[in-house]
């Protein structure tokens, strides 16, 4: 765009053009796919440099649109000291202190966590943080991943976004196709050895979408 002049020969600056060109590519991706939802990622570690332009995106976008219109949820680990018996909060404090710093109050908290987190400790995050406590949910390491669909549904995630939303409750939904597909998932299978021809070894990271794809080849076979 600025080849061509689009700029008017203005300094190209990160405010307002990068976050517009961001906030631009949200919306149009939405029109064009006529999605009723739009689920925006914004991955890394509040507070790292390279994130503060789309969290100021984010920021501008709520603004824009309307409370109505864009959910803000954080997603924070929550660590476990054993030898304690104790959760700890204070990274998510601060991570939450960090998004404030940016103009953003996230409406939800999804807490990831090893071990259930006891309700004194998301009664203590909701002060701390300012999130009603019953907008703050748990995400438990499920086996298998699939699992963890029902674990938010049990802790009514869908719910709460609907109310958010000011949308009318959904009817209730059958899932119990997704019950079946995690039995057999769980179902003891023959085991067959695959050898993967790697660049990097060492980590799982660089290939997971190729280990996963392997994994859920295998569901519907006896393997």
């Amino acid at each position: 765009g600025e080849r061509k002049g689009t700029f008017l020969g203005k300094c190209i600056q990160l405010i307002p053009h990068v976050v517009d060109a961001i906030k631009k590519r949200a919306v149009s991706l939405a029109v064009k796919t006529k999605a009723e939802f739009l689920l925006i990622e914004i991955g890394g570690t509040v507070g790292d440099i390279e994130g503060d332009v789309f969290l100021e995106a984010m920021r501008q976008l709520k603004h824009d649109l309307g409370r109505n219109h864009v959910m803000h949820a954080h997603l924070s680990y929550i660590p476990y000291l054993e030898w304690a018996n104790e959760t700890k909060t204070k990274p998510t404090q601060h991570s939450i202190s960090l998004l404030k710093h940016a103009g953003i109050t996230p409406d939800a908290l999804f807490l990831r966590t090893e071990k259930e987190v006891a309700t004194k400790t998301t009664k203590k995050l909701s002060v701390m943080c300012g999130i009603p406590q019953d907008y703050i949910f748990q995400v438990p390491t499920c086996k298998p991943t699939f699992n963890l669909f029902i674990e938010l549904k049990n802790q009514n995630v869908h719910t709460k976004i609907q109310e958010y939303f000011g949308f009318l409750p959904a009817k209730k939904t059958d899932i119990s196709l997704w019950k079946n597909a995690i039995e057999l998932i769980l179902k003891k299978k023959d085991t067959v050895k695959i050898g993967l021809i790697a660049k990097y070894v060492g980590s799982n990271d660089p290939y997971i979408s190729v280990i996963e794809a392997i994994k859920s080849a295998r569901y519907n076979y006896t393997i």
